[in-house]
């Protein structure tokens, strides 16, 4: 069972450089308008901004595809992707009866693709610069994930948490108390994956309309956290099973702790050494002994 993905989102991504100023306006109506401008066709487009109609073809087909069809076909695609359930894609599937794990195998495959695309994808530029607001010891940090989520965040947090003091995570009892702190100094990671919990957004909002820097980890460059962040990272999370994967996830925050650590090495190094003094003053790990 592979929760496919539609290709729309990262073509917009990988063709922004070859765009004219009406391609502009066209992909920024399409990011700006969702969900709406998911469920029109390239007639409904064109009548909106105004353009005739070979305009929008033509910018469908900049993107690959073989007509704009096609393209509004992926778009809806996506909408079903945002909004399937997991209840949808359950479904026992019987193990292979020779004993030699094909579905192993599979799911061998498909981790792979989700770290090779979420990787390959990547903006480095914009790791660089979150690289950066993490490394500004004075510049607090919140990080964002309701439900399933949380796992990824609390990933993240633990990290940070190593290197630099002022990083919170967003826990049930302490919602008002998390939120009170951000101000426009701050930087706010949101994992949003779907079926993306109102509270997300909603943080991300608030955080955005403070002015601080907002940073979105998703699983759609079309969900509400995603399309009013400052840097968005799109995480492949196709799966065997009816729960998503969060592997390419971690590979992601992996990454971008490597380019924290490269771009801040000094500025983390007495907080490192601080901790790993208190490790061992409270013998905290067997190997310590």
């Amino acid at each position: 069972m592979h929760n496919e993905r539609t290709p729309l989102t990262e073509r917009l991504a990988m063709h922004g450089d070859m765009f004219t100023a009406s391609d502009a306006v066209i992909a920024d109506y399409l990011l700006s308008n969702y969900p709406k401008s998911l469920l029109q066709n390239a007639s409904e487009v064109a009548e909106a901004l105004e353009f005739n109609n070979a305009t929008v073809t033509r910018f469908f087909m900049k993107l690959g595809y073989a007509s704009a069809k096609e393209a509004m076909a992926d778009f809806k695609a996506e909408l079903e992707f945002i909004i399937d359930a997991p209840i949808n894609r359950y479904g026992e599937r019987p193990l292979s009866p020779d004993g030699h794990g094909a579905e192993i195998a599979e799911l061998l495959q498909i981790e792979q693709e989700n770290i090779a695309t979420t990787l390959t994808g990547l903006d480095v530029a914009a790791m660089k610069e979150v690289a950066r607001l993490f490394g500004e010891k004075d510049r607090k940090v919140f990080i964002v994930g309701t439900r399933k989520e949380y796992s990824i965040a609390y990933y993240l947090y633990i990290q940070l948490l190593t290197l630099r003091e002022n990083v919170s995570i967003l826990r049930e009892h302490s919602i008002s108390n998390f939120i009170s702190g951000i101000d426009e100094s701050s930087v706010c990671v949101v994992m949003d994956f779907r079926r993306y919990a109102k509270l997300n957004r909603q943080i991300a909002t608030y955080a955005k309309n403070l002015g601080a820097k907002l940073v979105a980890i998703s699983d759609s460059r079309f969900c509400g956290t995603a399309l009013i962040a400052d840097h968005q990272f799109t995480v492949a999370s196709k799966s065997t099973t009816m729960f998503d994967s969060y592997t390419a996830a971690a590979s992601l925050i992996n990454a971008l702790m490597l380019y924290t650590i490269a771009q801040n090495g000094e500025v983390f190094k007495e907080r490192l050494t601080k901790i790993e003094s208190i490790y061992k003053e409270f013998d905290v790990f067997s190997s310590m002994k």
